[in-house]
């Protein structure tokens, strides 16, 4: 698994995927920024969901695979 570096609130998670600090960090990492877009709905669930928005959150992405007559198939765009 990869996660969006630091732990944060989930509010902050929000702020920080449109204000696009989330994309740079990922982008950082190697991964396709536009997964910030990933957490933050996921993020905002919690908040529908009624999850306080100051609640500590720690935001993570795990690439999908499977496996297609022996060989691996990778449809999340991540590294294997």
């Amino acid at each position: 698994s990869v996660s969006a570096p630091g732990s944060t609130s989930v509010a902050a998670l929000i702020a920080d995927a449109d204000g696009g600090a989330l994309g740079e960090r990922l982008a950082a990492m190697g991964l396709d920024a536009s997964r910030s877009s990933s957490f933050a709905a996921a993020a905002a669930r919690l908040l529908a969901a009624g999850v306080a928005p100051e609640t500590r959150a720690t935001a993570f992405w795990v690439p999908g695979r499977i496996e297609v007559l022996g060989k691996h198939t990778d449809y999340a765009g991540g590294r294997m």
